[in-house]
C-alpha cells in the first residue's frame, strides 16, 4: 500500500474520534465500537463512530475498516462506510434493535491476472495494481449497554460491492488483458466483496445514562 493511501487511511480513522469532539446537545450520546473477532478470523480492523441525538429515532455514524493481507486474504486496503441507523420497537438506540442502510467506498491494493497473446498461445502474469471499490448494504441488529456504559452488538446482513479496474494496458510492447475484468466484486466469505455481512462488536456509550 502507497503512503498515500496509508495516510487518507489515517485521516479517515482519526475522523471518527474528531467527531466525537463536536459539541452536541448535553442530552445526546455518543458510541465508538470495535470489532475484534472480524480481526481473529479474517484479520480485518473496525473502528466505528456512532451519534444518537435525544429527540431522535434515527442515529448517524461512520465506519471505517482496513485489510490485512494474509495467506487467505490476497486484499490490502480500507474502506469507509457512512450509514444510519433506524430504531425498530419502542426502546431507542443505543440501546435498542435497528435496521442500518450504509454506503461503502475504499481503495483496495491486489495482485491481478492480466493476460497477452503469444506464438503458442495466451499467456498470463499477475500485476500489482489499486482500485476504488463503492457499493452499498443493509444490516438488521441489536446493540446492548451494559453495565457502566460498555456495549455488546451483533448484526448481520447483505452487501453488493463493485470495483474498476484497468482492463487492459501496454508494456514491453505487449498488450495485456485482464483475465477477469468483473464490474460486480465478489471475494471470499467476509472479503471486501462478500455478499454476507454480518458483525460482533464491542464498545462504549457515553455519556452513561442509567435506564
Amino acid at each position: 500500500m502507497t503512503m498515500k493511501k496509508l495516510y487518507l487511511h489515517t485521516v479517515f480513522i482519526s475522523a471518527c474520534f474528531v467527531l466525537t469532539l463536536i459539541p452536541v446537545t448535553i442530552r445526546s450520546q455518543h458510541t465508538i465500537k470495535t470489532y475484534p473477532v472480524s480481526f481473529l478470523f479474517h484479520r480485518k480492523m473496525y473502528l466505528s463512530y456512532e451519534y444518537h441525538p435525544s429527540t431522535s429515532l434515527i442515529s448517524f455514524g461512520l465506519l471505517t475498516s482496513s485489510y490485512l493481507r494474509t495467506t487467505i486474504n490476497e486484499y490490502q486496503g480500507f474502506d469507509v462506510s457512512p450509514f444510519v441507523k433506524i430504531t425498530m420497537g419502542e426502546k431507542k438506540l443505543p440501546n435498542a434493535w435497528y435496521f442500518e442502510p450504509r454506503l461503502i467506498w475504499g481503495y483496495l491494493y491486489a495482485n491481478e491476472r492480466y493476460g497477452y497473446e503469444g506464438a503458442a498461445g495466451m499467456n498470463f502474469e499477475s500485476f500489482s495494481i489499486d482500485f476504488p471499490i463503492y457499493g452499498f448494504g443493509f444490516l438488521l441488529g441489536k446493540q446492548w449497554v451494559l453495565k457502566n456504559g460498555f456495549t455488546l452488538g451483533i448484526d448481520c446482513g447483505l452487501k453488493r460491492v463493485f470495483r474498476k479496474i484497468p482492463e487492459s494496458f501496454e508494456q514491453s510492447g505487449k498488450t495485456y488483458e485482464a483475465n477477469q475484468p468483473v464490474f460486480l466484486f465478489t471475494t471470499w466469505q467476509m472479503g471486501p466483496g462478500s455478499i454476507f455481512d454480518g458483525h460482533i462488536s464491542i464498545g462504549y456509550t457515553f455519556p452513561f445514562v442509567k435506564k
